[in-house]
C-alpha cells in the first residue's frame, strides 16, 4: 500500500519516457493498418518496435522506482514488510 504512488508515478514516468524514445528510434509516424498505402511490413515492424521499446523502457523505470523505494523505505514493494508477532 505504501510503494501504491511510487507505482503510478513509475507508470506515467515510464510511458512518457517509453514514447520520447521511441520517437527517437522510429523517427517516421507510425503507419497504421488501416491507411491506404500502408505496407504489411511497415505496419508490423512499427508497432513491434513500438511496443518492444514501450515495454523495456516501462520495465526499466518500474525497476528503478522499486530500487529507490527500498533506499528510502527498506524493504522491496513486493514483499510484505514483517511484522513484530
Amino acid at each position: 500500500m505504501l510503494y501504491l504512488p511510487f507505482g503510478i508515478l513509475a507508470g506515467i514516468v515510464g510511458a512518457r519516457v517509453g514514447k520520447k524514445t521511441f520517437q527517437a528510434i522510429w523517427p517516421a509516424p507510425v503507419t497504421k493498418p488501416g491507411e491506404p498505402d500502408a505496407s504489411f511490413t511497415r505496419v508490423v515492424l512499427g508497432a513491434a518496435v513500438q511496443g518492444a521499446t514501450l515495454a523495456g523502457v516501462a520495465a526499466a523505470v518500474k525497476l528503478v522506482f522499486a530500487r529507490v523505494f527500498h533506499h528510502l523505505i527498506g524493504f522491496w514493494p513486493d514483499k510484505p514488510a514483517k511484522t513484530a508477532v
